[in-house]
């Protein structure tokens, strides 16, 4: 028999539907992608929301007049069909065969009782879990795939119908998820989307006795990394520390830990590694958001210095090493004298804590007033800085913008600045001013510790000004 196969829903309800095509397939019919042709057509139902409903009910309608014609069947399964068992028959004559979300494993059953003429109705325990051992027919594409890990909910919340169509909260058994994904990898799969109605609760009906309620999310993912062939990418909720949520056992599991940083306003996304278990860490990729996607940016450090202002009080450059990369950028500042009976301070892309605490070190060492004004200090183009080597390029944009001086253009800027205001040296100063002479950077003021162990190579390609406190940072200025 040829088999018109419609799923609507979501991607649960497709699990289910790549399911009972492969029982179908096992069974000897085929499938086609023309109902016109079809001997038995079946509608894998949602009803969660009115709107699914009713998509459900036009598809219903729309393909029961194919009875008309070649079609000899029309099996009607999911929660729809679960919902209304009572109901959907009398409405809709044309129905043969109705399926509960609960009975997936007897599509092949419901299809032979229907082409006998029998009026089907096939409803389990609504807590039963069909487990289906037969290889899945992917259906998106076959790079990524849906992997279905639970069912149902425990919660029972008045405006939702999921306990009463899909049952309590069970847990598949870990062994027979593994065995699926082995089986979606062995044919191609690249990737696995785990689903369920609460996948964090996933483990707490599997232990009996001591033990019983514990999560176990963490350990099934441990499981699936293994599966050869598959690649495991666990998306968070990140806090505003700026850290993932929840418990830490996820990120010691894996392998990498990114972090994708930018304003959804922002032309530019950050996508920063915190942890490579086979690499360097903070490495960085920039892309910039265009239609067809995210593109990457092959120049970071061009991007983030176009559109810079020159002869600008309040501007300067430095150079951050972001894993094994040096990034150019700018930092901008603007100090005022406040309205307010405390000066506001106000940072955007780097630490609040520590600009506070170079502001100190201005009053403190260089006898600069700085308690009657606001000081805002901005990272430009979205990213976010924590290296202290860009602590002398804070302070100089603080002091161009309080002073109305403008540094030269042609001014790369870094080094660490401690709380007596010394200038304290930096690691991969070379490969800082290497960067820096590619884009075209004619003079640096850093730290005089690694000014004067430079090679004459590179002193020779741009003007080296080492300094060793804040006081003669503000005179080279």
């Amino acid at each position: 028999m040829k088999i018109f196969f419609v799923s609507l829903g979501c991607d649960k309800n497709l699990v289910d539907s790549e399911q009972m095509l492969a029982l179908l397939l096992r069974d000897g019919h085929t499938i086609t992608d023309d109902e016109s042709e079809a001997d038995v057509i079946v509608i894998n139902t949602c009803c969660f929301i009115g709107d699914a409903k009713e998509e459900s009910i036009e598809a219903i309608l729309e393909y029961a007049k194919y009875k008309e014609s070649n079609c000899k069947a029309l099996i009607v399964a999911g929660c729809l069909a679960t919902r209304y068992k009572d109901e959907i028959l009398e409405e809709i004559p044309e129905i043969d065969a109705i399926i509960g979300t609960t009975s997936t494993d007897k599509i092949v059953e419901a299809i032979d009782s229907a082409l006998k003429g029998q009026e089907t109705k096939i409803f389990d325990d609504i807590n039963r879990l069909p487990m289906i051992e037969e290889k899945r027919v992917t259906s998106t594409g076959g790079y990524y795939e849906y992997l279905k890990i639970s069912e149902g909910c425990d919660k029972h919340c008045t405006y939702c119908i999921i306990p009463k169509v899909r049952g309590n909260y069970r847990s598949y058994p870990m062994d027979y998820i593994v065995k699926q994904a082995e089986q979606l990898a062995e044919s191609g799969v690249k990737e696995l989307i785990l689903v369920g109605q609460e996948v964090t609760m996933y483990g707490v009906d599997l232990h009996k006795g001591r033990g019983k309620g514990k999560k176990r999310l963490a350990e099934l993912i441990s499981k699936l990394a293994k599966v050869e062939g598959i690649a495991v990418f666990l998306v968070g909720h990140v806090t505003k520390e700026g850290v993932v949520a929840g418990p830490k056992t996820l990120e010691h599991m894996v392998d990498t830990v990114l972090y994708f940083e930018g304003d959804q306003t922002a032309i530019y996304r950050i996508l920063r590694g915190v942890k490579n278990r086979f690499g360097s860490t903070n490495e960085i990729g920039v892309f910039e958001m265009k239609e067809q996607g995210l593109v990457e940016v092959e120049n970071p450090s061009k991007v983030m210095l176009d559109g810079r202002p020159t002869d600008a009080s309040g501007s300067v450059v430095v150079c951050s090493m972001e894993g094994t990369r040096p990034l150019l950028i700018e930092i901008q500042a603007l100090v005022s004298p406040t309205s307010f009976n405390m000066p506001r301070r106000t940072t955007v892309g780097i630490d609040f804590n520590r600009v506070n605490l170079l502001l100190a070190v201005l009053e403190k060492k260089a006898g600069m007033q700085l308690g009657g004004c606001d000081a805002y200090v901005n990272l430009a183009g979205g990213m976010k800085l924590g290296e202290p080597a860009i602590d002398l390029g804070i302070i100089c944009a603080v002091v161009s913008s309080y002073r109305n001086l403008p540094v030269h253009e042609g001014t790369l800027i870094f080094g660490e600045v401690g709380l007596t205001g010394e200038v304290r040296g930096v690691s991969h100063v070379e490969q800082r001013l290497a960067e820096a002479i590619k884009m075209g950077f004619t003079r640096c003021i850093m730290p005089k510790t690694n000014a004067e162990v430079l090679g004459d190579n590179i002193c020779q390609k741009i003007q080296v000004i080492g300094v060793s406190n804040v006081r003669e940072v503000i005179q080279v200025l």
